[in-house]
Parts: structure tokens; sequence; C-alpha cells
């Protein structure tokens, strides 16, 4: 995976990382949490109190998206609620790492039924930006990113994608190290790799894919 490529600035971790929530079924997280609250007959805010929480308003935002499958910004709310839940904390950790591997398998499928083939600029330090954060701002990853017209045909990608990596060379060289050369992700398990002369340096049997750098604003 390339360090850098594709940049968000958002104030919504969970649901830049989860696109798929409104598609998924219930995680196993949820369905325990539920299932204590119906059987301890408490509301969320109750739940919340519970968790010995100072603030009940953040609380619950914290809940919320535990119930989303954030696991990383309810981290520290997740530690609490065995006790709060009246539950063994191995049931929890159990439903936990059900749901990320829910998660990541709902996502690999809906990745894979929404491949479209496209490239990637290659350059130098693993495609690291010479300042991470200007980049981040400026959205620099759409520079190396290619999309390919619809109707193009796979015998023109590659002809294609040196035309417009030639074209944005001079934004690239503003976030980026030196150019190397340029992938293209033909299907989701196959990645051809060329120089910038468009030879074929070699195959890799997934999709390269790019990386993705985001950051709240609070």
């Amino acid at each position: 995976m390339f360090y850098a490529t594709e940049f968000v600035v958002t104030s919504s971790h969970t649901k830049e990382l989860f696109k798929l929530s409104e598609k998924m079924k219930a995680l196993p997280i949820q369905e325990l949490i539920e299932r204590r609250c119906d059987e301890l007959s408490i509301s969320h805010r109750e739940l919340v109190i519970r968790t010995g929480v100072d603030n009940i308003a953040k609380g619950h935002r914290r809940l919320l998206q535990l119930l989303d499958g954030d696991f990383v910004s309810s981290r520290g709310f997740l530690e609490k609620l065995p006790a709060a839940l009246e539950i063994d904390p191995a049931l929890l950790e159990d439903a936990v790492n059900l749901s990320k591997q829910q998660i990541s398998e709902e996502i690999e499928v809906d990745w894979r039924a929404n491949f479209k083939p496209h490239a990637v600029a290659i350059t130098a330090n693993n495609g690291r930006p010479r300042q991470i954060t200007i980049a981040a701002i400026c959205n620099a990853g759409r520079h190396v990113y290619i999309d390919f017209p619809v109707n193009l045909a796979r015998h023109d990608f590659k002809d294609y994608a040196l035309n417009v990596i030639q074209k944005r060379a001079k934004e690239i060289a503003n976030f980026f190290y030196s150019l190397e050369g340029f992938v293209i992700n033909y299907t989701p398990d196959l990645a051809i790799k060329y120089d910038l002369q468009g030879v074929e340096i070699g195959q890799i049997n997934k999709e390269v894919k790019v990386g993705k750098l985001s950051f709240t604003l609070r």
C-alpha cells in the first residue's frame, strides 16, 4: 500500500471509515448491548450514566460510535461497558472481535462489487508526501490517482495513464518526491507496475491500494 494517495479532511472519522453503515446488518456488539439493555430494562442514557462518565452527552456520542463499529473513538468508553452491562469482559471482547471481522468482510464484498480499473502514480519514499499536513489539507492525493473514462478500452489504459501523469507532473512534484512510474489496477486481483516509459516492471496479484490520511477538525 502506498502511503499517500488520497487525502481527506473530515470532522467525522466513523462515516469515513465505514461507508457501509446503512447497508450492514446489525453488528454483534450492537446486538449484545441492545440485548443487555433490554434485560436490565435500561435506556441508552441510563447505560451511559452507569459507565460513570462525567459528560453524559459525550458518553452518548461514544456509545453511538461504538454501535456504528468505531472501536477507535469509543475505546475509552468500551472499557467501562462490562461493569455497566454486568457482563464478563471476555463476552464483550468476543463481540468486538466478531464485529471487526464482519465489518472487514462486508467492506471487502462492497469494494469488489464496486471496483473499477484505475491507475496510481508511484513516487519515491513509498508515496510519502513532502509535507503530510499540507498534502492532507490540499487533498494532494487527487493528483496521483487516475480514473479511466467509462468507455476506455483496456489496451488503452497504459497510454491514458502516461498522458495524465505527464500533464500532472508539476502538481505531483509540488507535494510528492520524484515520480518513479505507475501501477494500473486492472481487477481486484491483478495490478501491473510500469516505469515512466510504459515498460512493464512486474505484476501483483492484488490491487495496489492507495493510502488515506484524515484528521478531525474540532
